[in-house]
């Protein structure tokens, strides 16, 4: 299946659940048939999310999400939460997989020895998948979601 942007670009879902992110001029050949890495960071950002739970969320998250609560905006809380956590994931990410190269712009993790796409944690929120499509029009990445 493949979701097309306007700017030419697409999101391609494989068969098993893979999620590739495909610029304009890259189509769906040039997905690897193998990719052991990202099938590794995707098993591990699952039992990684897993852990999470609003016990821990830092105390200036939690303040920000109880203000919101108090000024009635359930759907900002629940924003605020679903951000800490993605942050919490990442870092922990960073902890388990500490040799890939990490980046603080872009995409998340850049693809090792030279190869042609790269990693971008996200959760699996179909909002999220399209506003990283929007937002990286022009790279190959595999979407690692939780």
């Amino acid at each position: 299946m493949a979701i097309q942007h306007r700017g030419g670009n697409k999101q391609v879902i494989l068969s098993g659940g893979e999620r590739w992110h495909l610029p304009r001029g890259k189509s769906y050949r040039d997905i690897p048939a193998e990719d052991r890495l990202g099938d590794e960071l995707q098993r591990a950002v699952k039992e990684v999310a897993a852990e999470w739970s609003s016990a821990k969320l830092r105390p200036e998250e939690e303040e920000a999400i109880r203000k919101m609560l108090a000024r009635g905006l359930e759907h900002r809380a629940n924003l605020l939460e679903r951000q800490a956590r993605g942050r919490w994931v990442e870092a922990e990410m960073k902890l388990r997989f500490p040799g890939l190269s990490w980046n603080s712009r872009g995409v998340d993790i850049t693809g090792p020895g030279g190869q042609s796409y790269h990693y971008e944690i996200l959760s699996g929120t179909e909002s999220n998948f399209a506003l990283h499509g929007r937002r990286m029009a022009s790279t190959f990445f595999r979407m690692i979601f939780f």
